[in-house]
């Protein structure tokens, strides 16, 4: 029954914690670096476009797939 429902993938402890860290891992870059890239960093009176913002999400979105 175990097998079926999925319950070994869940209960092995190593398996477990690698998906863990790679989601944490995954989701801190893409807050990190997306909301980055909307903050005007050295200028103040810049103002990112949003294809600069679109483009910035797309990108870590791909990396990340890899």
């Amino acid at each position: 029954a175990k097998q079926i429902i999925g319950l070994d993938e869940i209960t092995d402890s190593r398996t477990i914690w690698r998906c863990l860290t790679a989601e944490f891992t995954g989701s801190l870059l893409l807050v990190l670096i997306g909301c980055g890239s909307i903050t005007g960093w050295a200028d103040k009176d810049y103002a990112p476009s949003v294809v600069h913002i679109a483009l910035t999400f797309g990108f870590i979105i791909a990396t990340l797939v890899q």
